[in-house]
């Protein structure tokens, strides 16, 4: 639920997720990937850097932040707890 703000680019209705004047570039970034993702089905395109497909051997993510990254195997410790717990 976090996301929420930067996917709409405001607050919650009881005042909440209010954006930092650094995370609207952000807010505006994530808008981008889900407006191209709706319309077009691929997130990518508009100048944004490319979210790439994920490749399980490389585990290759896009990761969005102030900075926005692309990194391999990120927090994979974590990623593979949760994955320990599934069937």
């Amino acid at each position: 639920m976090a996301e929420l703000p930067f996917v709409f680019g405001t607050a919650f209705n009881d005042g909440t997720g209010v954006l930092q004047p650094d995370e609207l570039p952000l807010s505006e970034l994530i808008m981008g990937y889900w407006g191209a993702m709706a319309l077009s089905g691929d997130p990518n395109g508009g100048g944004r850097a490319v979210w790439p497909a994920y490749d399980l051997s490389t585990e290759t993510q896009l990761v969005l932040d102030l900075t926005t990254s692309t990194e391999s195997a990120y927090k994979s410790a974590q990623c593979d707890f949760w994955d320990s717990l599934g069937p």
